[in-house]
């Protein structure tokens, strides 16, 4: 998520890595890129039998401040170019989204 999401800018140098080791490792599927706005839309989760409800929950609030669209799409049956752009269709950018690049977390 690193590569998603960043630290607010003036925190301290302990709150700054504090901040940063809560998402710094942890690992997102894919994410949507909308190429026309050159922004990142969306994050996709595929959900295999080792799925954790938990889990996935905690990484939906670590993204929240990004203001990122989450959904889950199961492993199996493979998905599909068809399937995935359905399970995403709901997913919208806000109007006034940052850029493609990190957003900033507190």
């Amino acid at each position: 998520m690193a590569a998603l999401l960043r630290p607010q800018k003036g925190l301290g140098r302990q709150e700054f890595r504090r901040t940063r080791n809560r998402f710094g490792q942890r690992i997102v599927a894919f994410v949507v890129i909308d190429a026309e706005a050159g922004s990142d839309e969306a994050v996709i989760g595929l959900d295999d039998a080792g799925h954790d409800a938990g889990k996935d929950r905690e990484r939906a609030a670590l993204l929240a401040p990004g203001h990122y669209g989450v959904t889950r799409i199961p492993s199996r049956p493979r998905p599909t170019e068809a399937s995935v752009r359905e399970a995403t269709s709901s997913l919208r950018a806000p109007q006034g989204r940052a850029p493609r690049g990190s957003r900033v977390v507190a």
